[in-house]
């Protein structure tokens, strides 16, 4: 590597004072070098910015990135609390993964604007809830039951009883 920077140094002195000018004769009699690596290959040099000439501070990968917004979660509460379950789905997605809390508010915003979505979600949540949770069986039929009433009954005891049960596991 030492070498190949040695004769970079000379190739542009050389050009900087105009030696390959075709006004000079004697660059018309040199040949072009090529230079073979016998040993293992070495990859071309790339030219990384450090620190110090960056215009903004290098983020971390566990840095998680927020838009003007705010942070996925900030999109999904400001959603639910709207009620706009495309602008919930979506933050739920760029989340990647709800907390069982957050999925129970997206069940119950489903029950709210789409009935037959709902089943669906409220069949997963209920099945997530008993294999993160391994609640016992009195609190499942609870959950149930209190899933049910909060698409065929009063919303708010339904809610109450499934938020209290997330809450106390």
């Amino acid at each position: 590597m030492f070498v190949v920077t040695q004769v970079r140094q000379v190739l542009q002195q050389t050009a900087a004072i105009g030696a390959f000018s075709p006004y000079f004769p004697a660059a018309s009699t040199i040949l072009p070098v090529q230079i073979v690596f016998t040993g293992r290959s070495v990859p071309p040099r790339r030219y990384v910015r450090t620190r110090a000439l960056t215009s903004r501070p290098a983020v971390a990968p566990a840095v998680e990135q927020m838009t003007s917004q705010g942070t996925a979660h900030a999109r999904f509460e400001r959603a639910i609390h709207r009620g706009h379950v495309t602008a919930a789905e979506m933050a739920a997605r760029e989340m990647g993964g709800l907390s069982l809390y957050d999925a129970l508010l997206l069940c119950e915003l489903l029950a709210k604007t789409d009935p037959a979505r709902y089943e669906r979600a409220a069949l997963r949540w209920l099945v997530r809830f008993v294999d993160e949770r391994l609640p016992p069986l009195t609190e499942v039929a609870l959950a149930a039951s209190a899933l049910a009433e909060l698409r065929h009954g009063p919303r708010a005891t339904g809610v109450d009883a499934l938020k209290r049960l997330v809450r106390r596991n």
